[in-house]
Order: C-alpha cells, then sequence, then structure tokens
C-alpha cells in the first residue's frame, strides 16, 4: 500500500499553510498602546508628546504592513492608535486653552474693577483687594479713618504707593486710560491658589505729549475647599520691561 500521495498532499497544505501566515506588526501593536497612553495628555502639557509621536510610530507600521512581500498584519490596530492619538491630541490643548481663556476673563473683570479704583483716586478701596481677605475691613468702614487711625495700616498704604508704576498710576487719576492686552501666564497651582497675570497699557498726558507705559498685574486666585467658588487677591502690579 503507498502513501506516497497522501504525504505529497499533506506537506502541500503544510506549505500552502506557512506560505500564508503573517505576524502582528509589533510597531502596531505599540501604536494602539501609545494611542491608549495618549489620554495621559490631557493630564499635564509634558504629556503632550504622546499623540505625535504615536502618529510617527503608526506611520511606520503602516508603511512595514504595506510593503510589497510584507508577511505583517496589524493596519486596523495601527489606524485605531492613530485615530486615538489624533483626539487627544486635539482635545488636550483645547482643554488647557478653554481653561486659559476662562480664567483671564475673571481675572480681568477683578483687575478691571480695581483699575477703576485708581482711576477715581479711591486709593485706599484699591488698597485693600491687595490684602488678603481675611484682612480686609468690612463693607462700609470708613477707609480713610481706618487707615489714619492704624500706623502698620498707614505704612502698608504708603508703601505700596511708593513702588513703580503705583506710584504714577495713582498720580495719573482719572487723566490715564488702560488697554487690555491679554494674559501673560498662568501659574502651576500651589495647593488651592494660582497666580495670573494679565498685561495693560497704561496712557498718560505728559509735557503735552501722550505717554505709554506696560503694565503687568499679578492677581492670586484661591479656591474655596468644597466649593466652586473663588477669593481673588491683587499679588503685584509691576513693568514687564524692567529688569530687576
Amino acid at each position: 500500500m503507498s502513501f506516497t500521495s497522501d504525504q505529497s498532499h499533506v506537506t502541500s497544505l503544510d506549505e500552502t499553510a506557512v506560505a500564508s501566515y503573517r505576524g502582528v506588526s509589533v510597531l502596531a501593536v505599540l501604536t494602539l498602546i501609545l494611542g491608549l497612553a495618549s489620554a495621559l495628555a490631557l493630564a499635564h502639557p509634558f504629556l503632550w508628546v504622546l499623540p505625535p509621536a504615536t502618529l510617527v510610530i503608526g506611520w511606520l507600521a503602516l508603511r512595514a504592513i504595506g510593503v510589497e512581500g510584507s508577511n505583517l498584519t496589524g493596519r486596523g490596530l495601527a489606524l485605531l492608535g492613530m485615530a486615538l492619538a489624533m483626539v487627544f491630541g486635539v482635545w488636550a490643548p483645547a482643554q488647557i486653552l478653554t481653561r486659559q481663556a476662562k480664567i483671564y476673563a475673571q481675572a480681568r473683570v477683578f483687575a478691571d474693577e480695581w483699575l477703576e479704583l485708581i482711576r477715581a483716586g479711591k486709593l485706599h478701596a484699591a488698597h485693600q483687594l491687595a490684602v488678603m481677605e481675611i484682612e480686609r475691613q468690612t463693607p462700609g468702614t470708613d477707609l480713610e479713618k481706618y487707615y489714619q487711625e492704624s500706623a502698620a495700616a498707614k505704612s502698608q498704604l504708603q508703601h505700596f504707593y511708593e513702588e513703580k508704576p503705583l506710584k504714577l498710576m495713582a498720580e495719573q487719576g482719572t487723566l490715564a486710560t488702560y488697554e487690555y492686552l491679554g494674559g501673560d501666564g498662568i501659574s502651576p497651582r500651589e495647593q488651592t491658589t494660582e497666580h495670573i497675570a494679565l498685561l495693560y497699557l497704561m496712557r498718560y498726558p505728559e509735557d503735552g505729549r501722550e505717554r505709554e507705559q506696560k503694565i503687568r498685574i499679578v492677581l492670586d486666585r484661591q479656591e474655596l475647599v468644597g466649593h466652586r467658588e473663588y477669593l481673588w487677591h491683587l499679588r503685584a502690579v509691576n513693568d514687564p520691561n524692567r529688569v530687576e
């Protein structure tokens, strides 16, 4: 009894199976893993590098899979990973920029109100916004009398308006106008407090000419624990062009 024909058939099947076997691309798998990890870009800007790195590796995976005669699979994995990277790559900066715009808008409301106090010559009330909430006088307090009777408060007030450019701002009063130029940075959160810097352009008359002075106003925003409310405090006013 001869088995030659059967053996030949089995051998042919084995060779066909080997020829048709295609392994999964390691780069494609890595692309999917990095695509999922790209969600971490939502946590911190330092991790924004993940989405573009995923796209580069995904492109390399697709290139390797598409080479003529390649025995690799995983195109779907690579495309899925790249899609996730693109979603998170757009979502992460959009989330940060939206939050920044919201904070700058809130900060500007406080800064504009403070500048109006300076322009109106209400220097005592303006200084009150530069002290911590717990140290401020209650609404209705005669601030002029308070600063006259408190040696410590009077000293703080004098020192406050001796600093540049605050001295110039106080002297100019309603003669000065202020144009909002935009946000100048938000510091990393320190527990419940963030520092927000805004830029303004001050215009004022001097020797018959209009002068300009850039102003940086730095505010503290402190979140009330357990609430979605914030306390605002004027941290500093300085010249952004001045080198200390």
